[in-house]
């Protein structure tokens, strides 16, 4: 017997709500419109709203890693706030923060300067965000305790 119930393959959409970019299936409707899976940040990072196939997750990550639209057809600027990397970034100092312990004071003690967008240029690659010194060069991994038991 033939499971009618079966969810039918995910068809993704990706467009700019003015945050980002919204994933929606348009197989999938939720209040009249099409359902919301996903969101990628204007930094790329991605949450996910609900479970979505493998094969979509990978086309999510793929835009979230290797696209970057207009804000629309009459707003020529970027989505996306920053780059994404081609090639993997090592880190050369891989922090752990909490509130007692946040990223700024951390970065502070090393480079004498506090994490700011004037100091620190933002830097993603493959889903993880790494922020670089200006001056120094140096590339800082960091993880909330919450991330600690996936790395």
């Amino acid at each position: 017997m033939i499971d009618l119930r079966r969810k039918k393959r995910e068809d993704l959409g990706f467009g700019s709500l003015g945050s980002g970019i919204t994933v929606y299936d348009r197989n999938q409707r939720e209040n009249g419109d099409f359902k919301k899976v996903a969101h990628i940040s204007s930094y790329r990072l991605i949450q996910y709203y609900c479970s979505v196939s493998e094969e979509a997750k990978k086309k999510i990550e793929d835009f979230a890693n290797n696209e970057n639209p207009s804000i629309s057809a009459t707003q020529p600027e970027k989505v996306f706030k920053i780059e994404a990397s081609k090639e993997p970034i090592k880190a050369d100092i891989e922090l752990i923060i909490s509130e007692d312990n946040p990223l700024s004071n951390q970065v502070k003690k090393i480079t004498g300067n506090p994490y700011s967008m004037i100091e620190f240029d933002d830097i993603y690659f493959n889903g993880a965000k790494f922020i670089k010194h200006i001056k120094t060069g140096l590339i800082f991994r960091y993880y909330g305790k919450n991330q600690l038991s996936t790395h």
